[in-house]
């Protein structure tokens, strides 16, 4: 049986602050996966995206969410829903 020949490693070091290591292990750990899984999975997305797999931004998520809705070509809708909102409305979803 031929023996898989496997890629060179190549060892990946980052200072993280404590807090962020433990949040973001303590969800790795109730995905099943290792730090070094995750780090193999962020660092192959970024090859396949040929870039980060996320937006990064300095938008609020307001922002984002208008952004959101002027691409689905939804902003004029909400905008003629809150015009014509009442009180009334908005206590169903006060609850």
């Amino acid at each position: 049986m031929p023996t898989e020949k496997k890629e060179p490693t190549a060892l990946v070091a980052a200072k993280v602050d404590e807090k962020t290591k433990v949040a973001a292990e303590k969800i790795l750990k109730d995905l099943g996966l290792t730090r070094t899984a995750a780090i193999n999975v962020f660092y192959k997305q970024i090859i396949l995206t040929d870039g980060l797999p996320f937006p990064i931004t300095n938008k609020t998520s307001a922002q984002r969410e208008t952004d959101y809705l002027t691409a689905t070509g939804t902003l004029g809708q909400v905008d003629r829903l809150m015009d014509t909102a009442t009180d009334r409305d908005f206590d169903q979803v006060r609850g």
